[in-house]
This record gives C-alpha cells, sequence and structure tokens, in this order.
C-alpha cells in the first residue's frame, strides 16, 4: 500500500467515509449540517452583542428548526444522493434552508430578553452564517469526492466484467486503476497474477478489490484478496459493488436475485405494519388537501375532451393479485383500440390538459383512494398492466420479483428513470426497483417521497 506520509492515499481513505453510499454515509450528512449550526449560532451569541443567548427560547426554536430545514430541503432537493450534480444541489439546499430561517426571524423573536430589531439582525446573520458554512462543506467535500478518486481493481473473465468496467468509466468518483485475470495469465490487459494480488495493491494505490461472483467460488482467489484485505484494502464482491456504487441491482446476476428473495416481506411483519400507518395518515391527509381539486379537474377534463373524467384500469399488485387502478383521464377515449400500448414522454394519444395533468402528477390524485383500500402503497414499484407483464417476463422472468412488495404511487425507478416504451427500459428500471425492496426502510420511503415533490415542483415525470 502507499506510504503513510502518501497524501493522496490518505485523502482518499478519508473520502471513503463520506463515499459509502448508504444509510450511514446520509446520517454523516445530517451529523455536519447540524454542526454547521451550532457553529453559525456561536459565531452569532460570539459577535452580536446583542444576539440571541444559548437559553432562550427561541434561540433554541431558531436551531431546531435549522436543522430540520436542513434535512428536508436536503431531501427534496437530493442533496444527499450520489446520482445527483452535487455542487449544484448545494446551492439549492442553501438557498432553501436561508429562506426557511428568515422566515422564521419574523416568526420567533424574544421580545423579553431582546427588542425586535436585535432579533431580526440576530436570527438573518445567523442564517447567513449557516447558508455560508452548508456551502463551503459541501462544495469542499464533494470536490474532494471527485479529485481523489477511489482506485479499483478488478478480479474476473474480461467478458463477465464487461459491464461494470464499462460503467466505471463515466464515475466521477471511481478510478479503474486495475484488472487481474486470473483465467489467463497472458491476457495483455491483465496488471498481474492474482497470486500477486497484494503487491499489485501496494504498488497502484488500489482503495477497493472488486471480485467477480465467478471467482468467488475460486478458493485461491479468495485466499490472495484477503490477504490484501489485511493491507487495508475493502474486498467486495461484483454485486455488493455494483450495488453501492449505481444503486442498482445486477438483474443478470444469479446471486443478487436470491439476496432479494431473503428479503421478500411476510403479512403482518411489524416493518410491514408501520409503512401500512403511514400510508393511510399520508393517504388521508393527501384526500383533504386534494379533495378540492376533485370538482376542478372533473370539470377541466370533460370540457377539453369527450369522454368520462375518471379512467379506471386493471394492474397487477402484491403477490401478482390484480387490481382497478384509479387516474383522471389523459388520454382520448379510443386510445388503446388497437390494444395495450406502452405511453411514452411525447404521445400522441394524449390530450392537450392530459399532458398539463401528467406533468403536474394530478392525474394521479385518485390513487389515493387505491391506498386507502390497501392495493397499492405510497412508496414502491410502479403497478404494470397484466398484458404488459405477460410481454415483460418473455425476455426478462426476473420482473414477478417486483410484485412481493405492494406497488407505489411513487418509487425510486420513477426517480431516477423517465418513461419505457421497450422491454430495455423495464429491465432499467426493474434494477431500481430490485435495489428498492433489497433496500427498503420507512427512512428511505420518507426521502423518496420527498424527492418525488421537488419532481413534481419542476414539472417532470
Amino acid at each position: 500500500m502507499p506510504s503513510t506520509g502518501s497524501r493522496r492515499f490518505w485523502l482518499a481513505k478519508a473520502k471513503s467515509v463520506f463515499a459509502t453510499h448508504g444509510k450511514v454515509n446520509r446520517v454523516y450528512w445530517l451529523v455536519f449540517d447540524a454542526m454547521a449550526c451550532l457553529l453559525a449560532l456561536g459565531a452569532t451569541a460570539k459577535i452580536l452583542p446583542g444576539g440571541p443567548s444559548s437559553d432562550s427560547p427561541s434561540t433554541l426554536l431558531a436551531l431546531l428548526f435549522a436543522a430540520v430545514s436542513t434535512m428536508i430541503a436536503g431531501s427534496v432537493s437530493g442533496l444527499y444522493e450520489r446520482s445527483v450534480i452535487r455542487s449544484r444541489i448545494s446551492l439549492v439546499l442553501c438557498a432553501a434552508s436561508f429562506a426557511a430561517l428568515v422566515a422564521l426571524a419574523l416568526l420567533a423573536f424574544d421580545t423579553v430578553v431582546l427588542r425586535r430589531e436585535a432579533a431580526l439582525v440576530s436570527y438573518v446573520f445567523f442564517g447567513g452564517v449557516f447558508f455560508l458554512l452548508v456551502a463551503l462543506l459541501h462544495t469542499f467535500v464533494h470536490y474532494g469526492l471527485q479529485r481523489y478518486k477511489t482506485a479499483v481493481l478488478l478480479i474476473g473473465d474480461d467478458r463477465d466484467l464487461f459491464v461494470l468496467r464499462q460503467r466505471l468509466k463515466n464515475e466521477v468518483e471511481y478510478a479503474l486503476t486495475g484488472f487481474i485475470n486470473p483465467f489467463d495469465d497472458t491476457d495483455r490487459n491483465s496488471s498481474g497474477r492474482v497470486e500477486n494480488v497484494t503487491d499489485i495493491c501496494r504498488r497502484m494505490g488500489i482503495h477497493e478489490v472488486v471480485v467477480s461472483n465467478d471467482c468467488l467460488k475460486i478458493p485461491r482467489i479468495i485466499e490472495n484478496c484477503g490477504e490484501a484485505g489485511l493491507f487495508g484494502c475493502r474486498i467486495l464482491s461484483e454485486t455488493w459493488f455494483y450495488e453501492e456504487v449505481f444503486e442498482q441491482v445486477f438483474v443478470d446476476d444469479l446471486a443478487g436475485k436470491e439476496s432479494i428473495v431473503q428479503r421478500i416481506p411476510v403479512e403482518g411483519d411489524f416493518e410491514i405494519v408501520l409503512k401500512r400507518l403511514m400510508d393511510l395518515t399520508l393517504a388521508i391527509a393527501a384526500l383533504a388537501l386534494a379533495l378540492p381539486l376533485f370538482p376542478l379537474v372533473w370539470c377541466l377534463v370533460r370540457l377539453t375532451s369527450r369522454g368520462a373524467a375518471l379512467y379506471s384500469q386493471t394492474r397487477c399488485g402484491w403477490f401478482g393479485k390484480t387490481f382497478r387502478i384509479y387516474k383522471f383521464r389523459t388520454m382520448c377515449v379510443d386510445a388503446e383500440k388497437n390494444g395495450a400500448q406502452w405511453a411514452d414522454e411525447k404521445d400522441s394519444r394524449v390530450t392537450g390538459f392530459g399532458r398539463f395533468l401528467r406533468k403536474t402528477r394530478l392525474d394521479e390524485i385518485p390513487q389515493f383512494f387505491n391506498i386507502l383500500v390497501g392495493d397499492m402503497s405510497f412508496v414502491g414499484p410502479r403497478p404494470e398492466r397484466p398484458e404488459m407483464i405477460e410481454r415483460i417476463e418473455k425476455e426478462l422472468p426476473i420482473f414477478r420479483l417486483r410484485h412481493c412488495v405492494r406497488p407505489g404511487l411513487t418509487g425510486l425507478a420513477q426517480l431516477r428513470c423517465g418513461y419505457g416504451a421497450t422491454v430495455e427500459d423495464a429491465k432499467r428500471k426493474l434494477q431500481h426497483d430490485l435495489y428498492y425492496i433489497k433496500n427498503r426502510s420507512l427512512f428511505m420511503d420518507l426521502q423518496i417521497i420527498l424527492r418525488s415533490v421537488a419532481t413534481v415542483m419542476k414539472g417532470s415525470r
């Protein structure tokens, strides 16, 4: 491994704390943003003599509000996800947090200890310092993640690792530094023999060794990789690395399928009960807010196109059970006179007002009733039509694993992918859906819901 004095090596090792793109990574970000709140509060109390005191109720309220607004704004804007352009999203988060703090400054005056003017200056100053700290923190760390890449060594047959090698070329935080083909010592692309993997890792400054699934069955390869692990390298299987970096399940991999089966939920599980309670609470609240829109949207659909305002369709739900999904009609009445078809982004069958409904997701308001009766959840794979499922499963039998959870109003695939009009598009979405099934949690559900709010606000589908 590189010497302990190597600045690049230790910076890359420090980066690995932030680059583990899982739950721990997001907790770290929340902790750092909370520390920014504390530093901003300390600076305000130190610089402004008439600033808020640490034991003031309004000061504590401001600190709590800042931390909560940071978490919500960051989740909505996607700051804690690795698949977005972080430098741009950082500004979105800072602007949202700053606006929330300024709004709080107009409301949370401490009329006993402070004058109104002093309180206003204090809270605005606190908001400005907080804005700068968060912007600098995220910009600095995101620059480091891209500047000091994680060096990766792949071990396996070139043909088996082709997809992974191609995708790593487009990753800004990872560098494909070495490759070992243990089945062909004459391979010109190989960095050496697998027996020398420890020396190769030391010479090339490798941080992570990724072993193909086929190589995991060969004891001598595992033994040599284990020695490299003693020198500080992370040893990962191809399946685990693919999911960690791309947040997708590689559907062509049998090992991935087996791990998904282990996560199939059972009716009555505590996790399912909590998720159902959350769905009911959110559905009731959403219906209460959306009910005034029902008559307005109903009338506009009827006035702008011929046919009924509400539209129902058969979809496949939990464990393959069919149900009727409801939505406001966005297409002309004879849209499927030639049989079931996939919808695309520029579908000519969509009416003018229907296009607006799709962009704003107002066409899906009636699906809150589907959530209430238990046919759907707020978060999960989007329910597909039986005819389409039959077509997809001829080429992709694993597609049926989507049905081991309730279908959702929104989901990870909806955030990461656009419209799908081919089996290949269905496969791409399936990789995100299976990742959600394997890693689902209430925390992930809340993040997806908040990210969906941002998607609706910017008018994308």
